[in-house]
C-alpha cells in the first residue's frame, strides 16, 4: 500500500506478504478476500482471483522409419591407375610417374570411355553389379610397352566382377624401352636434377606432362631407366634445356650438358654376348680333338 491511501493508518507501509498454498487443482480459478484489522478498524477486503495453470504431459513417440538399401546401380563403381613401373616390381613406387592421358575403356552390363587424369587414375561409377572388361589403349610412337596389369597379364586387358556396394580395380603398368645418361658440369653432387617428359601428345607444357626426378652423382652423372621417347626438358639450377627423343634415341651436348637417351646396352659379361662365348667353348675341346682338326686341314690342303 502506498501511504496516505490506506483506510487503516497513514503511516501504514506497502511491505508485501507472501503465501505458499498447496494441494490445488490445476486449471481451477480460486477467490479470496484479504481482510486486515487494527486499532482503526477492520475494513473488508477487496476480493481478489487466480486461477492455475493445467499440467501439461509431454509425450515423446517413436516412430519406426525403414530405410530401403541403396541400389548397386549407385554405388558401385570400377577405379584405376596407369603409371610407368621403371623398376618392373610390378607396384607403384614414389619415384616413378603416372601416365596421364591414357584412353581406358569398359564393358559389361554397361559400357564407357575415359581418360586417365594428370594423376594417372580413372574411375567410372554408378556402374550396375555384374561383371566387366576394362581395356587400356596403349599410345603409340612412345617407346612404350605393357609390363603389367592387375590380372597379372601383360594384355592391359583386366576383367573384374563389380559387386552392389563395393569398388573393383583395374591397374596398369608400362616401362620405357629406352635409357638416359647424363652429366652436368657444374652441379654438385646430390643436385635434383628434374627431366620433364611431355607425356602422351609429344608436347610440352600441356596437361599431361610428368617429371622424372634423378640425383648427380660424385662423377657428375645422372640416369635414368626405362623412359619413354618425347621431347625432355632438363632443370637443375639455372639449366633448362630441351631435348626431342625418337624411338631410336637421342645425344645432346653443350658446355653445361651431355644428355644421351638410347636404348639400354648389353652387359659387358654374359653368355649373351657372342664373342665372350668363343673362349670358353674352345676351352671344352679336347687337346687332341683339336690336334685332329689341324691335321685334317693340313691334309685337305
Amino acid at each position: 500500500m502506498t501511504p496516505g491511501q490506506s483506510p487503516l493508518s497513514p503511516t501504514s507501509t506497502n511491505t508485501p506478504i507472501s503465501y505458499n498454498l498447496t494441494g490445488l487443482t490445476g486449471g481451477t480459478t480460486y477467490y479470496f478476500r484479504v481482510n486486515l484489522s487494527n486499532a482503526n478498524g477492520s475494513p473488508a477486503g477487496v476480493i481478489r482471483s487466480f486461477t492455475t495453470p493445467v499440467a501439461t504431459t509431454t509425450t515423446t513417440s517413436t516412430t519406426s522409419t525403414t530405410v530401403a538399401p541403396i541400389a548397386g546401380s549407385s554405388v558401385s563403381a570400377v577405379n584405376g591407375t596407369v603409371w610407368i613401373d621403371t623398376d618392373g616390381d610390378e607396384t607403384k613406387d614414389a619415384s616413378e610417374v603416372w601416365i596421364p592421358g591414357i584412353s581406358i575403356a569398359i564393358s559389361g552390363v554397361s559400357s564407357g570411355t575415359a581418360t586417365t587424369s594428370k594423376t594417372g587414375a580413372v574411375a567410372f561409377s554408378s556402374l550396375a553389379a555384374g561383371s566387366y572388361k576394362v581395356k587400356a589403349t596403349m599410345p603409340t610412337g612412345l617407346s612404350l610397352s605393357m609390363s603389367w596389369d592387375s590380372q597379372g597379364a601383360v594384355d592391359w586387358e583386366v576383367t573384374v566382377t563389380v559387386v552392389a556396394g563395393q569398388t573393383a580395380r583395374a591397374d596398369f603398368a608400362a616401362r620405357g624401352n629406352l635409357e638416359a645418361v647424363g652429366t652436368i658440369k657444374s652441379a654438385p653432387p646430390g643436385t635434383d636434377v628434374n627431366i620433364d617428359w611431355s607425356g602422351v601428345d609429344k608436347n610440352l607444357d600441356t596437361p599431361d606432362d610428368v617429371t622424372f626426378i634423378s640425383k648427380v652423382q660424385s662423377d657428375q652423372t645422372f640416369s635414368l631407366e626405362n623412359i619413354p621417347s618425347g621431347k625432355y626438358r632438363v632443370r637443375s639450377q639455372s639449366l633448362r634445356t630441351v631435348v626431342s627423343v625418337g624411338v631410336g634415341g637421342a645425344t645432346y651436348e653443350n658446355s653445361s650438358l651431355t644428355f644421351v637417351v638410347r636404348a639400354p646396352t648389353l652387359p659387358a659379361t654374359g653368355t649373351s654376348s657372342l664373342p665372350n662365348m668363343i673362349p670358353g667353348a674352345l676351352a671344352m675341346v679336347p687337346l687332341g680333338a683339336l690336334a685332329l682338326l689341324a691335321s685334317r686341314r693340313r691334309r685337305t690342303r
